[in-house]
């Protein structure tokens, strides 16, 4: 009975063990999710912000231009324009399948916008005011529409996911830290009484020992002890040899 509390014993303290290491993995794991979760949000909302930067530079180089044209803020529109394209290839590479489907559109309608807005140039630079209002009202501003409220409406909306993901690492965060040292507090608590229950159980088999060892040397009536046997004849314990095999009471 002794021996199956003992194992009883010994199997409950390995499975506080191996709980104990199972919730301090799965804290760990948790944590690790959230956190690549909230990485990613936040690279793709800081590329939605920069494409969102880059429409509102090209409008504004574009306005410019018709005023002042030149080589200089020609060169600056054609910056922005790589910028924007840059944030989209970026958003496209991390975001999710819809995310790609709509910076790609979002893409071909940029390339056919740079198309019109040079021939819009070209105009400018012919100084043919009537082409330059007919490419702007038909080609340039219908395009520009589509890409600056494509790229607002996912920026404002990865920028809510991007704080949702946050708020979810806060919150994992405070579990874990909540959980942990209540979790090991009962582990530890559990692995003292499993240890004091095992010392106990281990005092008690040794002494269940030593009292079977008694009562096979000591007759149980007289409390005497018995005689036993050897290669070299009847001995009593004290010179029994060591290794040599215990026997009844001699006859």
């Amino acid at each position: 009975m002794r021996t199956m509390s003992y194992r009883i014993a010994l199997s409950g303290l390995a499975a506080v063990l191996l709980a104990l290491t199972v919730f301090g993995v799965s804290s760990a794991l948790r944590t690790n999710h959230a956190t690549q979760r909230v990485s990613v949000s936040s690279e793709l909302s800081s590329a939605y912000e920069r494409a969102r930067f880059a429409v509102g530079e090209e409008e504004s180089l574009e306005r410019k231009y018709r005023l002042e044209p030149g080589p200089a803020v020609r060169a600056k529109f054609d910056h922005a324009a790589q910028e924007l394209e840059a944030a989209l290839r970026e958003t496209n590479h991390l975001g999710a399948e819809t995310d790609r489907r709509q910076t790609v559109h979002l893409l071909s309608v940029h390339r056919t916008f740079l198309r019109a807005t040079h021939r819009l140039f070209a105009a400018v630079d012919a100084r043919d005011t009537k082409r330059v209002l007919a490419i702007d009202a038909d080609q340039v501003d219908p395009r520009f529409a589509v890409i600056e409220d494509g790229v607002a409406g996912l920026a404002t909306a990865q920028r809510l996911v991007a704080a949702r993901d946050l708020n979810g690492l806060r919150d994992t965060e405070r579990s874990v830290l909540t959980a942990t040292p209540l979790a090991f507090a009962l582990g530890l608590l559990l692995l003292g009484v499993l240890t004091v229950l095992l010392a106990r159980i281990n005092r008690q088999l040794a002494q269940q020992a030593r009292d079977s060892e008694h009562n096979a040397l000591h007759d149980a009536l007289t409390g005497l002890q018995t005689a036993c046997c050897s290669p070299t004849g009847w001995s009593t314990p004290s010179t029994r040899p060591a290794g040599t095999p215990r026997c009844s009471r001699s006859s």
